[in-house]
């Protein structure tokens, strides 16, 4: 079975009142706290697991056994303990003005009182919600890539010393990313006559309703719910279970009357076999003003009022830009479905490009930055997997060809023009004499390799 992830806007269920204010987003904010609260816990006691008192947490080859450490969850909530007794957990950060120590110190979940609020913080939420941190835990811990970011640890008057982590998250707060609760005890209720005011009755431990915003059906049966938080915005994330044959569960495959191929290129993002060119820029004013606003956020203290503020603000205007964004390629991709019945496209790779044009000697470095930049803002994987699953969906043949001689090759006669280098656009083939503009033959190419 293939499992796909589907998100949709929550609002309140009132238009007078914010999503800030609603209940379910201050109580999703609770569990939230929760869950940092355990990943800290995890983190500091994988970045220690050498030490004797953490013996129980290890497994005999010396790692980390996540069971053991799971069993925590349980003695936090139930016995009331662990937390108000902890030792010292020092971490360093690289950043460009040198390395920043962060110490987060035993009585970090005091109160003024000396009273551990952490333990209310955890009874908010449901165990079962709180176990779901390790399964995230895991997927973190385990990806074996070499993380910049060192730990320091005080070895018995030795002072501090470096100790390199190869399978260790960058911080805490990068685990659960601060901002979801997953589970799979939810409700919903669908308006038929009007799916965008659909209800999420309840999630985990939260019984507020909120407005499910239902813009697309559901295309398979429903498994777990992922509520996250973007920004002040609350989105909920469907993992849906479709069936390996059965691909086109709404629509079946409709005849051909119309093709079109598709060319992903650097100079143009995408070209048909007709010659037209879609471009999808991101919103340059949006990003002169955030280039703006983060050269103010390196004048400020780390970690102050002001420097949250600030760096809220930049999010939303990043928000902003990559919905725009997000709402072009969206609306070239159902006009190039709609218009088609069958669609062959390049299979490109983006990360290819874009090694090869950072190994390239000849290019500048300023040179590499643009092209790049050029050919990762066009969002090629996204326009892929929207074509692909949009097809299937509404009954339309789709090809993914081999990108290979499709640009040498003369789509007229099928000369091979192996002399042909990056700098030339346009060409004509000494066989036939067809001239060709380089990314609109290519594109002929790619459609008459489908075989439609």
């Amino acid at each position: 079975m293939k499992t796909i992830t589907q998100k949709y806007r929550l609002l309140p269920m009132s238009r007078k009142k914010k999503i800030e204010d609603d209940d379910a987003f201050k109580q999703h904010f609770e569990c939230t706290k929760a869950f940092q609260i355990i990943a800290n816990e995890f983190c500091r006691i994988a970045c220690q697991i050498h030490l004797p008192e953490n013996a129980e947490f290890r497994n005999k080859k010396g790692n980390v056994n996540f069971t053991a450490m799971n069993k925590l969850v349980s003695r936090f909530r139930t016995k009331r303990e662990g937390l108000d007794n902890l030792p010292e957990f020092v971490y360093m950060k690289k950043t460009k003005s040198g390395w920043k120590v962060k110490r987060l110190h035993a009585n970090r979940y005091m109160n003024e009182d000396g009273e551990c609020y952490a333990y209310d913080i955890l009874n908010n939420c449901s165990a079962r919600q709180l176990n779901y941190v390790k399964d995230r835990f895991i997927s973190w811990f385990t990806k074996g890539k070499k993380v910049n970011h060192f730990y320091f640890e005080n070895f018995a008057g030795l002072g501090w010393q470096k100790k390199f982590c190869q399978r260790m998250p960058v911080t805490p707060a990068h685990i659960c990313d601060g901002s979801s609760i997953s589970g799979d005890d939810y409700k919903y209720e669908i308006n038929e006559d009007n799916p965008l005011k659909s209800t999420l009755l309840s999630f985990g431990t939260i019984k507020s309703p909120l407005r499910l915003v239902l813009h697309r059906p559901f295309l398979g049966k429903l498994k777990t719910l992922e509520v996250i938080n973007q920004d002040g915005a609350l989105y909920a994330c469907f993992t849906i279970e479709v069936s390996e044959d059965n691909k086109t569960p709404l629509m079946k495959k409709k005849d051909i009357k119309s093709k079109v191929g598709l060319d992903f290129g650097i100079k143009d993002h995408v070209i048909d076999d007709s010659g037209n060119t879609y471009n999808f820029p991101k919103d340059k004013k949006v990003e002169a003003k955030i280039s703006e606003l983060q050269v103010s956020l390196s004048r400020k203290k780390w970690g102050s009022n002001n420097y949250h503020k600030l760096l809220k603000r930049i999010n939303k205007l990043k928000t902003a830009q990559t919905r725009r964004h997000d709402n072009l390629i969206h609306n070239f991709t159902k006009s190039i479905v709609d218009q088609n019945d069958a669609i062959a496209i390049e299979d490109y790779e983006v990360r290819g490009i874009v090694e090869k044009t950072s190994s390239d000697k000849s290019l500048t470095n300023k040179q590499k930055a643009n092209i790049n930049k050029k050919s990762l803002e066009g969002g090629i994987h996204s326009i892929k997997t929207q074509l692909e699953y949009k097809s299937s969906l509404y009954g339309k043949h789709f090809k993914k060809i081999d990108p290979a001689y499709t640009t040498q090759d003369c789509s007229s006669c099928g000369y091979r023009n192996t002399e042909l280098g990056l700098g030339d656009r346009e060409w004509t083939c000494p066989e036939c004499g067809e001239h060709h503009d380089r990314d609109q033959n290519a594109s002929k190419n790619v459609l008459k390799a489908s075989g439609f």
